[in-house]
């Protein structure tokens, strides 16, 4: 089944814990932590490719 996470609604981080909806909390920790996000349907799979840049200690 096609699903572009880049497009998944925000969740509602403001509101009590107890009054959140569930879902999309780990695709909104997953953008706030990479630093690029690609999306790609191909033929029937779902792509999506993380980029997070290191520093060299």
């Amino acid at each position: 089944m096609p699903f572009n996470p880049l497009k998944a609604e925000e969740p509602d981080c403001e509101c009590p814990l107890e009054e959140r909806r569930v879902g999309n909390l780990g695709i909104h920790l997953t953008k706030k932590y990479v630093d690029d996000m690609i999306y790609e349907r191909r033929g029937d799979n779902n792509i999506l490719i993380l980029r997070k840049r290191l520093e060299k200690s």
